[in-house]
């Protein structure tokens, strides 16, 4: 196994393809790149050296890209760089050509007359003169470079690796290297400051020397508290698990870094990216991931008031990790969205529930929300926990670079993924952990697409077994948010609001989802959207809850204010 380390170097005679970037990330014009090393003890004359490009998809046709000058020439341990026309990068080439690479399968080699010196093939190649032994599989959006720089014993799949990131004109690994696989944070967003977040960062040693134990420190300037963690000796391509934990106490994007020390080892600090705090301009309201026939899955974003919000500038992911881009739509303050599987079968779903006589969750609105859907594939909601997660599955909404903003957890605690049911949120910010802020969807409909959700609970009620507030209710104003708790061994409940004269004015629906606390929010309209006008001015009272019939009826009763009109 130690056979790779003993690599046999050139002869100082003969220039070798150090690294290529032949598909950079993004356009390729202007981006890639050959390095020729001098791996000898000599300086090299490049005259008449040629790099030559082959597309490996057909019978291999040599085409001539660079040709070495007279008085070219190579130092020992220099580098010699070929970049595209237009070159973008803040390495100074030696020279310019028109390179056009292309991503595979194809090749590269050098030559000196009729004598071959050196070849690199990558992709699934069948041409043994396309490569030296066997190809490299071949890389995108990362260059592929020799390991150690110059090391060649002609096996193309054993000499070239992929590149943590391309280094032209300079050594492909360094002794001492430190290179971040992974980030983790949780909870992946905070919706306010002051809350805690861990965070677990994997290491891996890229360079070529081992590196001794160390220390290493979480810091995102003065107001963040430091973190440190600690790690063991570390071989080459070695990795180490860390883990960190700090307290966040202000809104805003908090850019990480990770600061390394270890004895005669100097690496500088690590780049771990953005962490946002806060209220988001754009947040998921509501989740469908169980739903109850064909109707797919869904879910409801909202803009909140900082101004319109253009949703094309966001992405939105699952546990899985695959960005999805938001189709362009624009939201103002207050306005929500529902982005559908299959808006269709939404449609028809939606459409049949309230057929079916579930009550309208907001009456005078249209029937069928606004609605959308994802250009590319709907990211499949994962219903129970798996894949040594304690959740069912997370929704994370990114801006356009990728930082979460947002998110909803699934099957975690309180947030129980229900069939038929959706998850609601209950409210767009608070202290504490942020999956307290989801619970499921109280509403008799089983979910309240466009509509303020049945846990939205804008006002601060004390928690009693019925109450309402505000406890003044004014026809045209906001409405009324009811508090329940629902005490065990109950199970059930339904909500309704009758006038004095015995008359139901509104079913707000009910669950069979057992005990605990229920917010319930009617907006003053009766059961056909018509509001209460009779009355304009009625004052509610605390009730309590009475068994009727294996159900949890409320009862509230509600009066005339003196003066008020019959």
């Amino acid at each position: 196994m130690f056979a790779l380390l003993l690599a046999v170097h050139p002869a100082a005679a003969d220039p070798v393809l150090n690294e290529v970037l032949y598909d950079p990330p993004g356009a390729d014009g202007g981006a890639e790149f050959v390095e020729l090393l001098n791996a000898g003890t000599a300086p090299l004359d490049l005259a008449g050296v040629r790099l030559e490009f082959a597309n490996g998809a057909a019978a291999p046709v040599w085409e001539r890209r660079w040709e070495g000058a007279a008085g070219d020439s190579l130092a020992p341990g220099a580098r010699w760089l070929i970049a595209d026309s237009g070159w973008t990068g803040t390495e100074v080439p030696n020279v310019l050509v028109s390179l056009r690479l292309q991503n595979g399968p194809d090749a590269v080699r050098l030559r000196r007359g009729e004598i071959v010196l050196d070849r690199l093939g990558y992709g699934d190649l069948s041409d043994p003169s396309c490569y030296e032994s066997a190809p490299h599989p071949g890389a995108a959006a990362a260059s592929l470079g020799r390991r150690p720089d110059g090391a060649d014993s002609d096996r193309n799949d054993r000499d070239w690796v992929v590149c943590d990131e391309p280094t032209p004109g300079r050594p492909n690994f360094p002794d001492h290297a430190l290179q971040i696989l992974d980030v983790t944070a949780e909870p992946p967003s905070l919706p306010a400051a002051g809350g805690a977040v861990a965070f677990t960062v994997v290491l891996r040693n890229s360079g070529l020397a081992a590196i001794p134990h160390g220390v290493a420190t979480l810091t995102a300037g003065d107001a963040v508290p430091p973190a440190v963690a600690t790690w063991s000796a570390l071989g080459p391509q070695t990795e180490a698990t860390l883990g960190f934990s700090t307290t966040l106490p202000f809104d805003g994007s908090v850019n990480f870094e990770l600061e390394v020390a270890a004895p005669g080892v100097d690496i500088p600090p690590l780049a771990l990216g953005s962490y946002h705090v806060g209220p988001s301009p754009l947040s998921v309201w509501e989740v469908m991931a169980n739903p109850d026939g064909d109707s797919g899955e869904w879910l409801e974003l909202i803009a909140w008031p900082t101004g319109p919000v253009e949703l094309a500038g966001y992405q939105l992911s699952d546990a899985g990790g695959a960005l999805l881009r938001l189709p362009s739509w624009q939201l103002l303050p207050g306005e929500r969205l529902v982005l559908a599987e299959d808006a269709g079968a939404f449609r028809d779903w939606w459409q049949g529930v309230l057929d079916a006589g579930a009550p309208p969750p907001c009456p005078g609105l249209p029937a069928v929300p606004p609605l959308a859907e994802l250009s590319g594939a709907w990211p499949a909601l994962n219903n129970a926990p798996g894949d040594g997660r304690p959740y069912a599955e997370r929704v994370h909404l990114h801006d356009a670079a990728g930082v979460v903003l947002d998110h909803a957890t699934l099957g975690a605690r309180g947030t129980v993924v229900s069939r038929g049911r959706s998850l609601e949120r209950r409210a767009g910010a608070a202290a504490g952990d942020p999956a307290d802020l989801w619970g499921t969807c109280m509403a008799a409909a089983g979910a309240t697409p466009g509509c303020r959700n049945s846990l939205e609970a804008p006002w601060q009620v004390p928690a009693t077994e019925l109450s309402a507030s505000p406890a003044a209710f004014t026809s045209g104003g906001e409405g009324v948010s009811f508090t329940m708790d629902l005490a065990a061994p109950a199970t059930a409940w339904r909500l309704s609001v009758w006038d004095l004269w015995g008359r139901c004015v509104r079913d707000l629906g009910g669950d069979e989802l057992g005990a605990g606390r229920r917010h319930v929010a009617w907006d003053g309209r009766d059961g056909v959207g018509n509001s209460c006008r009779r009355v304009p001015t009625s004052r509610f009272c605390r009730g309590r809850m009475r068994r009727v019939a294996s159900a949890i009826v409320a009862g509230c009763w509600w009066w005339r204010c003196p003066g008020g009109e019959r």
